[in-house]
């Protein structure tokens, strides 16, 4: 049988779909801001469709203009919906939504699909009530639906200690900070970083927040449209990344992807396993730093240990990385990833259950595990199908490990990719050609 180390590798140059998550901000904000621009490369995911589709109902302006391509004329009222809003399986929207209602002092509702209904929205309930917001979790152990109900006088200023790091708890705060009285004073202190871009778009649309405690100085009217190109999704490149990284003879390169700071775990990751991979940056729009990644595939070597403090980098990124972890001479640790819990699916729990039936040797802990990597381990016939509970990056995360595979790995909810990587099978096969 012919070995897959020798018969696969992953060849090319790409761009990738717009940024997930600075797709549903452009959106967002410049649905808020004074004026008119344009949104190039959108994410074409469902979830940043859910976020278009709950602003339209709410009525902000925003028309396509071409592929991947939206013309968004903020600053106008929005308008309290006639139906409720369905954020699909988005969690993005929701929160991110919910400050943006709160503020407004709309009625609402916020719905979404049973994997969202099950996600914790106290988190961002305490916040915004203690700024004066009436909402209901109508869902059982406080999540959606989540009623919103009208509210006259403004919201209210807030010093708030997040006692987890998350930049869509973060977000919804600022957002809703956007419409406090100008002399309240809205900061927010995070256990450790979490991802930026709320603050880098406010920041390049014209409101003032000043770092460390994070402190909104700007309000609405201060926003001022700009066109934005979203750079391509990091987590998305990822797969690509990681999928080079354990197929030797592999040599990819991924342009205009971001490079935001918060954003770079995954390739200290790769630089920890002994992956030859470098970064490129090349330019900013608004505040974001974008560029070119490239990577060889060879040799890997070296223990891999992602800490409590790296995680909130890496949330997204650690189903891939639990990957390259297998092929990797040394120890693969996980402690901190306890957020993973309330993703699209318990990632935690379902990770720890792939590892099983892959027949893996780990040890479990209440926030994560470990084992043991082996660049010449050979994944096994699995012959029960290997569920993913509806979560994209489960799925795309195991198609990387069908390419060191000699029998394919039944793959359960393969159409969940089009969450947020719609075109993910279309790259795969362009890459192995």
């Amino acid at each position: 049988m012919q070995n897959p180390l020798l018969a696969r590798t992953l060849r090319g140059t790409l761009t990738l779909p717009g940024d997930k998550s600075i797709s549903h901000r452009a959106l967002m904000f410049l649905s808020l801001a004074r004026g008119t621009a344009d949104v190039q490369n959108l994410s074409s995911g469902k979830d940043v469709l859910s976020t278009l589709t709950c602003l339209q109902n709410l009525g902000a302006n925003i028309a396509p203009i071409g592929q991947n391509a939206w013309r968004v004329t903020g600053g106008q009222a929005f308008l309290a919906p006639s139906k409720p809003l369905d954020c699909g399986n988005s969690g993005t929207t929701m929160r991110l939504l919910s400050g943006i209602i709160a503020g407004m002092g709309l009625p609402a509702m916020l719905t979404g699909d049973e994997s969202l209904s099950q996600r914790p929205m106290k988190r961002i309930i305490e916040p915004l009530t203690q700024m004066g917001a009436v909402v209901q979790a109508l869902g059982t152990n406080q999540s959606a639906p989540l009623h919103f109900l009208q509210r006259q006088t403004p919201l209210r200023g807030v010093h708030y200690a997040m006692p987890v790091a998350s930049a869509q708890v973060k977000s919804a705060i600022l957002l809703a900070g956007l419409f406090t009285d100008p002399a309240e004073s809205v900061v927010i202190e995070e256990p450790v970083p979490s991802r930026d871009h709320t603050e880098r778009m406010l920041a390049a649309l014209g409101a003032q927040v000043s770092l460390t405690p994070i402190t909104l100085i700007g309000r609405r009217a201060d926003l001022l449209s700009q066109d934005i190109t979203i750079p391509g999704d990091i987590s998305s490149a990822a797969f690509w990344l990681v999928g080079a990284a354990i197929l030797p003879g592999s040599n990819l390169i991924i342009q205009q992807v971001s490079l935001n700071p918060t954003r770079l775990g995954v390739l200290k990751v790769l630089a920890m396993a002994g992956a030859s991979v470098t970064a490129e940056e090349t330019l900013q729009n608004v505040g974001e730093p974008y560029g070119n990644i490239q990577l060889h595939g060879g040799a890997l070597k070296g223990d891999i240990t992602i800490t409590p403090e790296m995680v909130p980098e890496l949330i997204d990124e650690i189903p891939i990385l639990t990957v390259l972890g297998l092929f990797t001479q040394g120890m693969f640790t996980l402690h901190g990833a306890e957020e993973l819990r309330f993703k699209e699916s318990d990632r935690l729990k379902a990770l720890m259950e792939t590892l099983k039936a892959l027949k893996v040797d780990f040890t479990a802990y209440p926030d994560g595990f470990s084992f043991e990597g082996n660049p010449d381990w050979q994944v096994p016939k699995v012959e029960t199908p290997l569920a993913t509970h509806h979560d994209h990056r489960l799925v795309m995360a195991l198609e990387i490990l069908n390419l060191r595979s000699f029998l394919p790995l039944p793959i359960e909810g393969k159409e969940w990719v089009s969450i947020s990587y719609p075109g993910f099978y279309e790259t795969l096969s362009r890459l192995l050609a």
